[in-house]
């Protein structure tokens, strides 16, 4: 692996930290559960039940950092070790949530539906780069209320990788744990943990009723659980990228306090989705170089307190494939890459992330494949340098057919394209000069045609479907 790059100095990381935990002790934040309060009261905050305040001194901040682990394992479906978290690795994956899809056949955009959820889960299984699978979509054909509760089953159903979910209420977020358990075989969701779970406060400095209700849900099942902080500059947080920085570390670490005084050890993600803010068309913007510098700031400060990251990138804006996604997807993502993250979260998704397109997963795979290449470096070492086979092969020799060049030709230093075009010209309009995202959609089709998911036990899948519709009828009634 290359060096980590480093965009803040030691200085700016300790100051960013230290004003964050200044805010935490002197301005506190609304925390809209009795409960929390109750807990962090005991625990040695400053409470104002009347307000629903909060101020939690630094020491408390510290003391309970040291319970969060600094790595740990995430499992897949059928309970093996599937990533590494915070051990310096760089996994992708799908993105979350969108309601709209690009229709494979007619390019139009329309409304996702619950077909398309499992279209997508099954995709992402297909692909190397997706290292753990979110719902990409929430289904719009199913109850509203059960929509993402839907999504995570067609995940279960389509792909063994780990799941990664967020919801919208307690409610839902512990049926989720319980189709988890279904799956899992098991009521312990902790021990080998197949699932991960994302809760956000609010920005600035507030702890909704449900996100409470939430976290608590997440930490009773001692679930993986990822506080994503999401300020946004000049709206709901201070318009500078330094300001905006700080009340986002002082919102993740309120979220880490809490989870590790509901259930020490639990392990926290520390996640970021911070945004500009187009002032020219007031709304916001995932995917410009400020919310770029804002991850990369913002891994810093997560390493300072020996926590791994997620992040949501690589980001696009534009509404449809054309040349505005790349450049904002790649200058979203390398920095990231670059500056060592543990989880991007966003592949298959543009159009600031309403929007889902089996060709974007493919062409978001290209992408990421060819990050994590440049993120591995390359070795130097006296075979590497090859100074014997060049003064053999000497001026106007050829490499090609050499045993140095032979031996080296399958050790993945060069890496092999899949969807990129690298052929010349003559070549190309002889295929058809079909464009990148022509051959994305062809790969798309073939991947869903042909890739067969992992099943699960047809006992499993029965009464997991039973849970659902279920669930449904609780809704619905």
């Amino acid at each position: 692996m290359i060096p980590t790059y480093r965009l803040l100095s030691r200085d700016d990381v300790i100051k960013i930290h230290a004003s964050a935990l200044a805010v935490l002790e002197d301005t506190g934040c609304l925390i809209h559960s009795s409960v929390l309060l109750s807990l962090l009261a005991d625990n040695g905050a400053f409470v104002d039940e009347g307000r629903g305040l909060a101020k939690i001194p630094a020491v408390l901040v510290e003391r309970v950092l040291g319970s969060a682990p600094s790595t740990f394992t995430l499992y897949d479906r059928e309970g093996m070790r599937a990533l590494e978290m915070g051990a310096g690795n760089v996994y992708g994956a799908s993105g979350h949530g969108a309601i709209y899809v690009v229709d494979l056949e007619t390019e139009r955009r329309r409304s996702a539906t619950k077909k398309d959820a499992a279209g997508f889960a099954l995709l992402s299984d297909a692909l190397e780069s997706v290292a753990f699978v979110a719902p990409i979509v929430f289904p719009q054909d199913v109850p509203t209320r059960a929509s993402s509760l839907h999504a995570l089953e067609t995940i279960f159903a389509n792909t063994r990788k780990h799941a990664f979910f967020c919801v919208d209420t307690a409610e839902v977020t512990r049926a989720c744990f319980d189709l988890a358990r279904i799956v899992s075989g098991s009521d312990d969701l902790a021990k080998e943990p197949r699932v991960s779970f994302q809760v956000s406060p609010s920005s600035p400095l507030m702890w909704t009723p449900g996100a409470s209700d939430m976290l608590i849900a997440s930490a009773e099942a001692g679930v993986p659980t990822c506080i994503l902080a999401s300020a946004m500059c000049g709206v709901s947080a201070p318009y500078t990228l330094a300001g905006t920085l700080a009340l986002h570390h002082a919102e993740t670490l309120s979220g880490v306090v809490i989870a590790q005084l509901l259930c020490p050890g639990l392990p926290v993600i520390y996640s970021t989705a911070m945004s500009d803010f187009g002032m020219r068309r007031a709304h916001a913007l995932m995917a410009s170089p400020e919310s770029a510098l804002l991850s990369m700031a913002s891994l810093q400060l997560a390493r300072h307190c020996g926590l791994p990251t997620h992040t949501c990138f690589p980001c696009s804006e534009s509404h449809c494939h054309d040349e505005q996604q790349p450049w904002e997807k790649v200058w979203t993502t390398l920095p990231v890459v670059l500056a060592g993250g543990d989880m991007l979260v966003n592949l298959g998704l543009f159009a600031g992330g309403l929007t889902a397109s089996y060709a974007q997963v493919v062409l978001d795979d290209e992408i990421m494949a060819g990050l994590h290449r440049i993120s591995r470096g390359f070795e130097v070492t006296e075979q590497t340098i090859a100074l014997e086979t060049i003064r053999s092969v000497g001026p106007g020799g050829s490499f090609l057919g050499e045993p140095h060049t032979l031996r080296h030709l399958r050790t993945g230093e060069h890496w092999m394209a899949d969807i990129s075009n690298r052929v010349v010209y003559d070549t190309w309009v002889e295929h058809g000069r079909e464009d990148v995202v022509a051959l994305a959609r062809s790969r798309a089709r073939e991947l869903l045609n042909e890739h067969g998911p992992h099943p699960l036990d047809d006992h499993v899948e029965r009464e997991m479907r039973a849970f659902v519709d279920a669930y449904d009828q609780s809704v619905e009634g």
